[in-house]
């Protein structure tokens, strides 16, 4: 019996081999074929397996060859730098040969700056800043800026006065003397350098402030053909704001 079993168990393991056999016949495979595929599979299966486990990464496996061409790349770098490096080495040396001896010539030289003699800066005088109030000077001119306005076509004496103190001039006479050849007055006119308007309501006043420059004219058409154009002015009455007492200045 036990015979008889194993010649059956035989049998069938043949027949279940043939029927295999008969199978990878028909989908055009061989066992060898079958064995490879598998045994590639169960590599890939193993690699998967590691590199979710942490155990291989992927990424490191497959960039060994580009890790070895950076290397070979960095080191040929480094040969070129360090032979780039020997003429610039060379060049230092030469200027500092040179800087050499061109600081033991100077040395040998007598300095030519100690025999010369140290020139003194010379003092430039002081400059006088202008105090109290000032009148310009006076020309003969057009403008449209000088009160009174006039015409840009009237030609008038043009003067200003400038307040170089630190207070508020509330009260000021200009008197402007027209002069002849002989030096006599032919006509004398009093401005006042304060107003800046005028109305129906009157001249309209303001302060010249410290360091305002307050510019103001006179009519010339009235005067006679012997004046030559010689103008004499002075500056009355300037009062500053807070002050009672009026100043008279010649």
């Amino acid at each position: 019996m036990n015979a008889e079993s194993e010649t059956l168990d035989d049998g069938l393991l043949e027949d279940e081999e043939s029927e295999s056999a008969g199978r990878l016949k028909q989908w055009g495979v061989t066992k060898q074929q079958l064995f490879f595929f598998l045994g590639i599979i169960g590599v890939v299966l193993i690699m998967v397996i590691l590199d979710l486990t942490g155990l291989l990464n992927f990424n490191d496996a497959f960039k060994l060859d580009e890790r070895v061409q950076q290397n070979s790349e960095m080191k040929e770098s480094e040969k070129e730098a360090k032979e780039s490096k020997k003429p610039k080495e060379v060049a230092v040396t030469g200027k500092k040969q040179s800087q050499q001896r061109s600081t033991s010539r100077a040395a040998a030289q007598p300095s030519q700056t100690a025999a010369q003699p140290k020139q003194v800066a010379a003092a430039q005088p002081e400059v006088k800043k202008p105090t109290g109030v000032q009148l310009g000077e006076v020309r003969v001119g057009r403008s449209k800026d000088h009160y009174p306005i006039a015409p840009h076509t009237e030609r008038r004496a043009l003067s200003d006065m400038t307040n170089h103190t630190s207070q508020n001039v509330v009260k000021a006479k200009v008197v402007m003397e027209f002069i002849d050849r002989k030096g006599q007055t032919i006509e004398r006119r009093e401005l006042n350098p304060l107003v800046v308007s005028g109305g129906v309501l009157g001249d309209q006043e303001q302060p010249i402030k410290p360091g305002e420059t307050r510019q103001f004219a006179a009519s010339i058409n009235s005067l006679p053909n012997s004046w030559r154009g010689k103008v004499r002015t002075q500056l009355e009455g300037v009062q500053y704001e807070g002050v009672k007492t009026a100043m008279l200045l010649p």
